[in-house]
């Protein structure tokens, strides 16, 4: 999602943080798992994907701002 979207990885892996902790994850499990997904190298993407990915990108990215996360 976040390659896809050109998004920052930062706010992406705070959210998911927040909603773990809000499922009662022990912490220990959430600092596992962020460690356990590792970042992908350079790819190519199919044609139809680069497609979906420029025309899709404001609408998704518009839809994600609306709404903010808590501070």
């Amino acid at each position: 999602m976040v390659r896809a979207l050109d998004i920052p990885v930062w706010p992406v892996r705070r959210l998911w943080t927040a909603a773990a902790r809000e499922a009662n994850k022990n912490p220990n499990w959430i600092k596992n798992r962020i460690h356990d997904v590792q970042p992908l190298g350079s790819e190519e993407r199919p044609v139809a994907h680069e497609g979906f990915t420029k025309a899709m990108t404001h609408p998704y990215t518009a839809y994600a701002r609306a709404f903010p996360a808590p501070a």
